[in-house]
């Protein structure tokens, strides 16, 4: 982990501008529970953060990934369309869709 006041000297006091939106998904309350939710997201925020991203929104669901009107999952559809994010981030392409993950990926931009 480099703090960001580094990445800051190290790029001239530069930082990507570049938008993320995190979208971290748990199939069960159970894991919910036991707080791997959070965990799950703090790995996104440091992968974002290692990277310079600045992270804009954070959406969670708890359901299952073939569950396709899962509120989170419309909220980060909503972020995208409106280009409020340049990019979502995911720890897993199954987080965000069991199925279908190629549907969704935009070859002409990293939005995932």
């Amino acid at each position: 982990m480099i703090p960001e006041s580094e990445l800051k000297r190290l790029l001239g006091g530069k930082t990507s501008d570049t938008r993320a939106v995190i979208y971290a998904r748990l199939s069960s309350y159970k894991q919910k529970k036991d707080g791997s939710l959070d965990r799950q997201v703090e790995r996104l925020r440091t992968y974002c953060s290692a990277r310079g991203y600045r992270v804009v929104d954070v959406i969670t669901d708890t359901a299952s990934g073939l569950k396709e009107d899962r509120a989170g999952l419309q909220r980060l559809f909503d972020v995208v369309e409106k280009r409020r994010a340049d990019m979502v981030v995911v720890e897993f392409k199954d987080r965000l869709a069991r199925f279908g993950f190629e549907y969704l990926k935009d070859t002409s931009s990293p939005m995932v």
